[in-house]
């Protein structure tokens, strides 16, 4: 079901997983507290949720070097 909906708003290349990737992304951004992610996600280990605090620090170094420019 959520194909076709990517299908409508013309979203290529994403997936369930992509959903979910963005979603503890997100979630891990907004300073969510990460065993609240890690339920929701549905992972079994915290060490899989904290993977997503490195992107978030990948995300705010990019953020920074744009404000630069």
């Amino acid at each position: 079901m959520l194909h076709k909906y990517y299908r409508k708003a013309a979203i290529r290349g994403a997936s369930v997983h992509t959903l979910r990737h963005t979603f503890c992304t997100q979630h891990a951004a907004a300073g969510t507290n990460l065993v609240v992610i890690q339920r929701a996600a549905g992972h079994a280990s915290l060490t899989t949720t904290q993977r997503y605090l490195h992107l978030v620090d990948q995300m705010m170094e990019d953020q920074l070097e744009k404000n630069a420019l």
